[in-house]
């Protein structure tokens, strides 16, 4: 037992137990001070109250007076755990993944304006034409990694036939010289097996890879501001796979529907994730926003906007729209739960005082396991639209004939299509 405790209390506590002014709270026998350590300093270490009394006549809890403590400094352990937690908080709270990956997008742009100086003499496109993005050819962005579906799965009578010629990547003609092989063209190790092109990583790599200055230059902007924003809100646990699964699966779309012949790049399938997560957390938490309407009229005109130049030459919508419906079904599935489901709890006489946590399995509401149902619905959709696209495009390609115009207009959906000619004994 501590010292307070035993027969032999001091005069001070013994006194305490016969005054009239003691806490109403206390019964006989029960007491209202402790001693946790050394008692040589009776002074302070018996008139520590446990409970204060009713009256002010006793000491305050807290810590000895300076003349007693000597050269002990008493410190703080509440203050100083905040202060460590804070420090550790703003830490973890940092963008550390969209700081990482932009980065990485950047020092790749820098590699491919620099292999394009080395194959053409230009660090970027000037012959036979300018690149309105102010980049790399579309031969030396094949070479890098582009999605280019002749690289990456068989094409009936075309990529089977070794009699074909294919541009070489230093090619600067206005009319191609076709004297190189697929495998010089697509490059990165060539293929396993002789006219079997299997570079399948192709659905990831381009998603570090830029077309020109202003396209890696709008989407860096975009997504230092709407995905650092997003992932200090969700956390990068939430965001990497949802960005990651939103930028192949734009360019699994693309691989399908677009025209073989057509280099796509770019991290706009990831970013039109993270739009489709901005605007499910906005009509999820409608009501914590201050002004919703206005910023759900200002999101839908962004996302017009951006798939309206979708259909521009050079840039591929299907990887906007496979990475804007990636994206909504994989926040179904991974973000936080309402706020509505977690406040209505938070009413009921089972939710803790201190903290909002979800409920028991008992007594949920019928939003929650609704919420739970669309949770399934969206992982199992997500893996399944990719499985079958993924599949559907190693059996030779999706077959829609108006698809296409889903990412160009008028004439310019005859570009990519890929077409041979005789010349010659060949």
């Amino acid at each position: 037992m501590p010292p307070s405790y035993r027969s032999d209390m001091p005069p001070s506590y013994n006194s305490y137990r016969g005054r009239t002014d003691r806490s109403p709270d206390l019964e006989d026998g029960d007491s209202e001070f402790y001693t946790p350590h050394n008692t040589n300093n009776r002074q302070y270490s018996d008139t520590i109250p446990l409970r204060g009394p009713s009256t002010s006549t006793l000491p305050l809890a807290g810590p000895p007076p300076a003349e007693a403590r000597g050269n002990v400094q008493f410190v703080s352990p509440v203050a100083e755990t905040g202060k460590q937690r804070q420090a550790r908080n703003k830490w973890l709270t940092k963008p550390w993944f969209i700081w990482f990956v932009s980065l990485v997008q950047f020092i790749v742009f820098i590699v491919e304006i620099i292999k394009n100086a080395q194959f053409t003499g230009s660090p970027i496109e000037i012959k036979p034409s300018f690149n309105p993005l102010i980049g790399p050819s579309s031969y030396t962005l094949i070479h890098l990694g582009a999605r280019f579906a002749p690289c990456m799965h068989t094409i009936a009578s075309i990529t089977n036939d070794s009699s074909l010629g294919w541009p070489c990547v230093n090619d600067t003609s206005s009319t191609p010289l076709n004297q190189c092989s697929l495998e010089e063209l697509c490059g990165m190790g060539g293929f396993k097996t002789d006219l079997l092109p299997d570079q399948w990583w192709r659905f990831i790599a381009p998603i570090f890879l830029h077309a020109g200055i202003l396209h890696i230059l709008f989407n860096l902007l975009l997504q230092l501001r709407m995905g650092a924003d997003m992932e200090r809100s969700i956390g990068p646990l939430r965001l990497i796979p949802i960005y990651l699964a939103s930028g192949i699966f734009g360019f699994v779309l693309g691989g399908n529907f677009a025209a073989d012949g057509t280099a796509s790049t770019g991290a706009s399938g990831a970013l039109f994730g993270v739009i489709a997560l901005t605007l499910l957390d906005l009509c999820m938490e409608w009501k914590r926003y201050e002004k919703p309407g206005r910023a759900l009229i200002f999101l839908l005109i962004e996302i017009a906007v951006s798939f309206g130049l979708g259909l521009l030459p050079g840039l591929d919508n299907f990887s906007h729209i496979g990475g804007f419906v990636m994206g909504l079904l994989l926040g179904l599935a991974l973000l936080r739960t309402p706020s509505r489901f977690t406040d209505e709890y938070a009413q009921t006489s089972y939710a803790p005082m201190t903290k909002r946590r979800l409920p028991r399995l008992t007594n949920r509401s019928k939003g929650w396991w609704l919420w739970i149902l669309v949770r399934v619905v969206g992982l199992v959709g997500s893996v399944v639209l990719m499985a079958v696209l993924i599949n559907n495009f190693y059996d030779g390609g999706g077959h829609c004939s108006w698809c296409k115009y889903l990412s160009c207009v008028g004439s310019w959906c005859d570009d990519g299509v890929i077409s041979t000619t005789t010349t010659g004994s060949s």
